[in-house]
């Protein structure tokens, strides 16, 4: 009996500090994929009107821990990352359709007022979009 005993506990040592750290990797993975879910629908939905709650709601995170996570992983903000999406997306269509106004561009890309798209686009390009548009003419 004594035996079984003693297998038991060295059992119960010997995975009971291997498990926690099983559950870690596997936490971080998931971690990590719901980190580029986030990103990957952003990528899809940046022209609708999205939030840090709305895309946690989405990959299922605390919208605290999902801002915290995608800065560590990805380096930007979530607010910076989505920016980067809408504005990146504003340029391919002042390259593509130059005719289309600059006010449905900005709804295009999703912003709301096309005050708030130039002053992004400013902060962003260090330019207005009229003048960047100029520029890859």
């Amino acid at each position: 009996m004594a035996s079984a005993q003693g297998l038991y506990r060295a059992l119960v040592r010997r995975f009971g500090r291997e498990i926690p750290e099983i559950q870690e990797k596997e936490q971080r993975k998931d971690n990590t994929d719901k980190i580029d879910r986030a990103a990957d629908y952003i990528r899809r939905h940046y022209s609708e009107d999205l939030s840090l709650d709305s895309v946690a709601e989405y990959v299922s995170l605390h919208p605290s821990y999902l801002s915290y996570l995608f800065k560590k992983k990805t380096g930007d903000s979530f607010l910076h990352f989505l920016h980067t999406v809408r504005l990146q997306e504003a340029c391919r269509l002042m390259r593509e359709k130059p005719d289309l106004p600059l006010e449905r561009i900005s709804e295009l890309a999703g912003y709301r007022t096309s005050t708030y798209f130039y002053k992004a686009f400013r902060q962003h390009f260090g330019k207005s979009p009229r003048d960047w548009q100029k520029g890859k003419s």
